[in-house]
């Protein structure tokens, strides 16, 4: 008798272990949760507006259409990132703060960060301040251009505290969606 419980023992032990192995072998979920997915979205963001910044320096004016291409096919491969790593919120997520002018804030931000410069290729500081200084004419393929009519926006162009009330919104919303789907 005491053989078998002494057996007994030694196989619930050996038995313990190896399930406790396993479970600190096992991989990890590959989505990230909800907040490292926003993450993830603001990361691409961050990333999205400086390669946009050092994209303009090297295609502005120059090469618009080259510009243009390479512009879009990184706001792609980030949005094919986030959807294979986080899920399809993430990748709606980054595109609404993108299409709210998220990104182009970003983009501002580094200009000011950078400080005063004569550079046109690579602007510096208070380059929004200059692009702004009669309102936004860029921004007609966001939801606020759209409204106004894109064409419209060309030629009246959109205040600037309707711009930030548009990216912040943006923002706010795409990373909801991140977070709650």
């Amino acid at each position: 008798m005491r053989l078998v419980a002494i057996s007994l023992l030694v196989f619930l032990t050996v038995s313990s272990l190896q399930a406790q192995s396993e479970q600190s072998l096992a991989l990890p979920d590959e989505h990230p949760k909800p907040f490292e997915n926003a993450l993830w979205v603001t990361g691409g963001v961050l990333a999205f507006g400086t390669f946009d910044y050092l994209v303009v320096g090297l295609f502005r004016p120059d090469h618009e259409n080259i510009y243009k291409f390479v512009q879009y096919a990184a706001q792609a491969g980030i949005t094919y990132f986030l959807y294979k790593k986080c899920g399809l919120s993430s990748a709606i997520g980054f595109n609404l703060i993108w299409w709210t002018y998220g990104a182009d804030m970003v983009y501002y931000g580094i200009c000011e960060l950078r400080g005063p410069t004569h550079d046109l290729r690579w602007p510096g500081a208070g380059a929004y301040a200059r692009d702004m200084v009669h309102g936004n004419s860029f921004v007609g393929w966001t939801p606020v251009g759209l409204l106004r009519g894109a064409r419209a926006v060309e030629n009246h162009p959109v205040p600037n505290n309707t711009v930030v009330a548009q990216s912040l919104a943006g923002a706010v919303i795409g990373l909801s969606i991140t977070i709650a789907f």
